[in-house]
């Protein structure tokens, strides 16, 4: 199963696209997609509007692959169950955000284990393919996340 989700403030139509497009090619993988409030009506995607806090951590340690934006949420939960990702940042320039703080933070964690960035949407369904054939491939370098800053960061997240 693979966990699409992009955040709680926001759409972001560019990556549901991209994961639904690859969805309706693979019908044989479900594809669970909490995307919120949006315009677009995903074909092949299983919406979910919103999941409770222990339903979106049993869906992420349950998925073989997330999809995402650069959320720090997601990317602590992931990394805290060890799944995979592939994250796709939000653009200033595409109006999905303020500012280029996704692209930023993205630059900085793609050479680490688990976080697969795409810097392109049309790049979304060829990664995601790569990833699933061979699950090691996504296995750049391990990281070790120091506790104590996770439950920091975690705290702050839930605060926000």
């Amino acid at each position: 199963m693979i966990f699409l989700t992009v955040g709680s403030q926001l759409p972001f139509d560019r990556l549901v696209i991209a994961a639904d497009q690859w969805a309706a090619q693979h019908p044989d993988t479900p594809v669970i997609a909490q995307i919120g409030q949006t315009d677009y009506q995903p074909r092949a995607l299983n919406v979910i509007d919103t999941l409770s806090p222990s339903d979106y951590l049993a869906t992420v340690r349950e998925s073989s692959l997330v999809l995402s934006h650069v959320g720090m949420g997601t990317i602590i939960n992931c990394l805290n169950e060890s799944t995979p990702m592939v994250l796709l940042p939000r653009s200033s320039a595409l109006a999905e955000t303020r500012n280029e703080h996704q692209v930023h933070t993205a630059e900085k964690l793609n050479r680490f284990a688990l976080m697969n960035v795409v810097w392109d949407a049309d790049d979304l369904g060829n990664t995601i393919d790569r990833l699933l054939s061979a699950p090691s491939a996504c296995m750049k370098e391990t990281i070790e996340v120091d506790a104590a800053l996770l439950n920091r960061l975690r705290n702050f997240v839930d605060q926000t």
